[in-house]
């Protein structure tokens, strides 16, 4: 087991114990040792928590914790009873009663150890960047620092995982054109006609230009593959093969046959160079599928866009070499664009693209 995993084990440890544990047993006594005396405005009652860890390198504790885990740990499976718990706090010479250990990880478990006790003792690490100022040639001030420095332990992690930050909004909305009062219409006979989609006719067809991260793409259930721990089961045999899009393709080729489409296979797109053109992502925001959001995304050069079966897009607008993974297992529902006009009629239109 390496060090890292023993430190994630006692980690889980600690959260088994809270979740399965503490519910079970009686409040400290009166006559329960204080270590230290908390207050919050929501509790009025003093929590038990440690004041303070023994004064030592981080590194040392570190390593100290990791040796003595390993000699508390009895039965070698990796995890602590309440029992090799407590004997584990022994060997660290950290001394407290039964009931204060409770006390100690129910204190944790309701949050109430944020502003002190041992975070207080490790937050000091890196107090010398909380509310940093530095002051430029003029002695105006140019750079601040945030309130208080996170504590980031050493051992081996995945990059994902060290930018899982729970203060950042995990999916930020992309800019969208939305179509009210759509209608999709697929077509009788896919392999050999497309159907249509009707938008109203005071619809603006200029769609807003995003670049394509996983914040964004993940509204309309895409990602970028490279960025990405996402485990995917393929149902169809697929074909990955590298397409180039030449200047005439849309003026030759997709002119007055513009559209959206979706298919029960999924997609992988890679650009190879820079301007690469638009891809057109889409969804129903609503049951009836009326509302439709659609976005214009700008595909960073090599990165892997990939596409969920049953997403509304459109490689109309590509531009360059773009490797792509499809399959021929499946029919594609394709639907040309068209505008209702006034008198009743339609007219084929495209989309067009402004930041």
């Amino acid at each position: 087991m390496s060090p890292a995993d023993m430190v994630g084990n006692l980690m889980d440890l600690a959260q088994k114990l809270i979740d399965s544990t503490l519910e079970k047993v009686l409040p400290p006594p009166k006559d329960s040792v204080t270590v230290f005396q908390h207050f919050d405005k929501s509790h009025s009652e003093p929590c038990l928590v440690p004041q303070c860890a023994p004064d030592q390198n981080l590194s040392a504790v570190r390593q100290k914790l990791e040796v003595v885990f390993l000699e508390s740990d009895a039965n070698g499976d990796g995890f602590m009873t309440l029992q090799e718990f407590e004997f584990f706090l022994s060997k660290l010479n950290i001394k407290m009663s039964h009931q204060d250990l409770i006390a100690f990880l129910k204190a944790d478990k309701e949050g109430k150890c944020e502003v002190g006790g041992i975070t207080q003792f490790i937050n000091k690490r890196w107090e010398k960047f909380d509310n940093l100022k530095r002051d430029g040639k003029t002695g105006k001030l140019v750079m601040v620092g945030g309130v208080e420095a996170k504590n980031v332990l050493p051992g081996e992690y995945s990059l994902v995982d060290l930018i899982t930050w729970s203060d950042i909004e995990p999916q930020i909305k992309p800019k969208y054109a939305k179509a009210s009062n759509v209608r999709w219409t697929s077509s009788a006979y896919p392999k050999s006609t497309s159907g249509s989609l009707l938008f109203p006719k005071d619809f603006d067809p200029h769609l807003p230009i995003e670049i394509g991260t996983n914040d964004k793409l993940a509204y309309y259930g895409c990602c970028l593959a490279n960025e990405s721990q996402m485990k995917v089961s393929l149902l169809h045999r697929c074909g990955l093969q590298d397409f180039t899009y030449n200047d005439n393709y849309y003026s030759d080729y997709v002119k007055g046959r513009e559209g959206l489409e979706m298919h029960e296979f999924a997609h992988l797109d890679c650009p190879f160079q820079e301007d690469s053109g638009f891809f057109i992502l889409g969804k129903f925001s609503d049951n009836r599928n009326k509302e439709l959001h659609l976005t214009a995304f700008k595909i960073p050069t090599r990165h892997t866009l990939y596409v969920p079966p049953l997403t509304i897009h459109s490689n109309d607008y590509l531009k360059g070499t773009w490797r792509t993974m499809l399959s021929d297992a499946t029919q594609i529902n394709h639907v040309l664009l068209e505008l209702a006009r006034y008198d009743g009629e339609t007219d084929k239109f495209s989309f067009d693209f402004t930041n």
